[in-house]
């Protein structure tokens, strides 16, 4: 691009702007008389290396007086994209201007380039698979880093509203990562909530569809950082069914809020679909997530309502309930193992119980405490107490055997106790060897 022309369009200076684009224009009609060839104006071949015209360039800028002399001279640069197949519209959404969206409008109407023109511009998608509304969409959250000199707040949520109604009636298709607008909007929460009930308010048909599979909800209920509860309002005001709409992993929104720990979201998921709970992911459902994520005041809020005792015990396609998970774990949630209902004899497809899983964990990190000289038979589920004189009395793989077995066959009535016990004869031991060094 003419370097003169590239310069004056950055800086906030109409009149200038006019009068080199007046200059440049006549010395190219010259050159074309001279060579007798048929004449375009100049503003179509200056271009930036990324094939930006003149027209994205002030707009890009965002100098409003100067969009509207390059309008005034060569209104079709509107029609123009950029080797990014970006039209003017997509620079304008992307700076949340307003001012300068409705002035495109506005003078490339019906009377200069014809409303059909107009709608097709709207429709263009960049190399993203992305339209203007796309863009204005993702940008949302930019309305809180608003420059004051220049702009004011909600600026694009009145860019979203210019987009959409400029054509109403078309459902912007999702872009080559499949998200709608909708869904871009979403997923910024309540920082972009006026942006969702715009969007919904003016398209006819509007799309709540996003990556696999996953809805405008569920991009809601993704985020665990930024609040989304007037959001999720919103969406569900329109659409009561995206509660239970699954992605194609198997999750509805209530198993985001429950992997990311979000109790207030959960609840509000919850009040709007009392039944929500039901659904679960291959047999897993929002407990077994909580437990896994370790989410006590998850697991805690879960296991204390009227429908938490279906899930204390329920398993998932492995035969885990939310006790083998639990115990996995290594965390302590007293609600859930001590639920009146918890069962923690019950196998699981590798044929361990919640109980057995806790003692094999134990055997494990004590075992490395044990020598050759030590007398196991405190831990023998067979021997009611005091050493003994057989000679498997020391036989640590004997004496650990018997206690898998005797969990195995649900005969260690007293494991507690014992684990107790074991725990405090360790300390002895360890304590003996301190001694002796």
């Amino acid at each position: 691009m003419d370097p003169g022309l590239y310069g004056r369009a950055m800086e906030d200076n109409a009149v200038v702007l006019g009068e080199y684009i007046e200059e440049l224009e006549k010395e190219s009609e010259h050159i074309d008389e001279l060579n007798e060839r048929e004449h375009t104006h100049i503003l179509h071949r200056e271009l930036t290396p990324n094939g930006n015209t003149i027209l994205h360039v002030t707009v890009q800028f965002g100098h409003l007086n100067n969009v509207m002399v390059v309008l005034q001279v060569c209104p079709d640069l509107l029609l123009c994209q950029n080797k990014k197949h970006e039209t003017p519209f997509h620079m304008a959404a992307r700076e949340g201007r307003a001012d300068i969206v409705e002035e495109l409008m506005k003078l490339a109407g019906p009377e200069k380039l014809g409303d059909s023109k107009v709608k097709d511009t709207l429709k263009v998608q960049n190399i993203n698979g992305d339209t203007a509304l796309h863009v204005a969409a993702r940008n949302c959250h930019l309305d809180k880093y608003v420059r004051v000199k220049q702009f004011h707040l909600n600026e694009y949520t009145n860019v979203v509203k210019l987009l959409a109604e400029g054509d109403p009636d078309f459902q912007h298709p999702p872009n080559n990562d499949q998200e709608t607008p909708l869904y871009l909007a979403a997923e910024r929460g309540d920082t972009c909530v006026s942006v969702v009930a715009a969007l919904l308010k003016t398209c006819k048909s509007i799309s709540y569809s996003g990556p696999d599979g996953r809805t405008a909800l569920n991009a809601v209920a993704l985020q665990d950082m930024v609040p989304g509860e007037m959001t999720v309002k919103v969406l569900l005001d329109q659409q009561k069914d995206l509660m239970n709409k699954a992605d194609h992993n198997g999750w509805t929104p209530l198993h985001y809020a429950a992997s990311n720990g979000n109790l207030p979201m959960m609840e509000l998921f919850l009040s709007n679909c009392p039944d929500c709970w039901e659904v679960d992911v291959k047999g897993q459902h929002i407990l077994h997530i909580a437990v896994e994520k370790n989410w006590k005041e998850v697991i805690d809020y879960i296991v204390t309502k009227p429908w938490g005792r279906y899930l204390v015990n329920q398993k998932n396609n492995e035969g885990n309930t939310p006790l083998h998970l639990l115990v996995a774990s290594e965390h302590n949630v007293d609600k859930l193992w001590n639920h009146p209902e918890a069962d923690h004899h019950v196998f699981n497809r590798k044929g361990m119980t919640p109980i057995g899983l806790f003692w094999f964990n134990f055997l494990e990190t004590s075992k490395s405490n044990f020598d050759d000289t030590t007398d196991y038979t405190f831990l023998d589920p067979e021997n009611e107490g005091g050493t003994s004189t057989d000679s498997k009395a020391h036989d640590k793989e004997s004496i650990l055997q018997k206690l898998e077995n005797a969990e195995m066959t649900k005969k260690n009535v007293r494991l507690k106790a014992m684990i107790e016990k074991a725990k405090a004869r360790l300390s002895e031991i360890q304590k003996e060897k301190d001694r002796k060094k």
